[in-house]
């Protein structure tokens, strides 16, 4: 556990929730407003909400404003506990009132946002320092359990082992790609490779020799598979969470080379602002 390994997660973590909320915002009436989906009961952060006086009116728009402000300030600076806490709040409650539409990912974010609550950038003092490695170790485990159990999951079934489930996949056209269903040994081999790499994973995670492939791996997975079948948001989901797993020196070149493509796009943007600013005066 290092800082810049912790930092490069959390911003991961935080642009990730505001793409997704910012994408979602369009679609406010029917996924948060008035949801189409209908309502759970079980898990304890909705129900606690839901018993508070006029949590109908706040758990929609209002709900998302806040989470929108507090991720993008995530971006900035590490926030206090309680504003994670707030934000691991107000994300569930916008997942369970829009779970219809929700992902793998999504409900792995609801799980790691939760532990983030524990974790620290620089924590202070020993119990700090140890809250902090609990939520650390947590979303490392967390993430490590979600591919395990949807590895055994497709093993329990009959399709993912007769080769026959992305076939199934390509037909729905929500999702495609439909080209598969002209090459059913390509499906049959690429099902099997995803069974080999789901159950391959939680294992090589943990092995210092093996990580930096099965990180490289996991994440053109899942870039490829969020291209390929639609479902980017899941995708980035599992990406960021997976830069849990960068040692400090990779998670140092990736903040660089982060920092250094926000300067480019920030001199684009100055540039092209004076262009038409220029412009503007020239036919004025």
């Amino acid at each position: 556990m290092n800082p810049a390994t912790i930092r490069l997660f959390q911003r991961a973590m935080h642009l990730w929730l505001l793409g997704v909320v910012l994408c979602a915002v369009p679609e406010a009436d029917r996924l948060w407003q008035h949801p189409v989906s209908p309502v759970t009961q079980g898990a304890w952060i909705p129900v606690l909400v839901a018993a508070l006086p006029g949590s109908d009116r706040w758990a929609g728009l209002p709900a998302a404003s806040l989470l929108l402000a507090m991720a993008a300030y995530g971006l900035w600076r590490e926030p206090p506990r309680w504003v994670a806490l707030t934000m691991a709040v107000l994300y569930t409650v916008l997942l369970h009132r829009s779970w219809l539409a929700a992902t793998g990912g999504h409900w792995l974010m609801a799980n790691v946002l939760l532990w983030n609550v524990a974790l620290r950038e620089r924590p202070s003092g020993a119990f700090e320092a140890r809250l902090a490695h609990l939520g650390f170790t947590a979303i490392r485990l967390q993430l490590c359990l979600a591919y395990a159990m949807s590895g055994l999951n497709k093993l329990a079934g009959t399709s993912w082992r007769d080769g026959t489930a992305l076939l199934r996949v390509a037909s729905d056209e929500a999702y495609g790609p439909s080209e598969l269903l002209h090459h059913p040994a390509l499906a049959a081999a690429l099902g099997h490779g995803m069974l080999v790499l789901l159950v391959a994973l939680p294992v090589a995670l943990w092995v210092p020799a093996l990580r930096r492939t099965a990180l490289i791996t996991a994440l053109l997975f899942h870039l490829v598979s969020g291209i390929w079948f639609h479902i980017p948001d899941m995708a980035l989901a599992f990406c960021a969470v997976l830069l849990c797993w960068t040692s400090p020196a990779e998670a140092l070149v990736v903040t660089r080379a982060t920092l250094r493509f926000k300067a480019l796009v920030l001199r684009w943007l100055g540039d092209g602002w004076a262009a038409l600013a220029v412009f503007c005066s020239r036919n004025s």
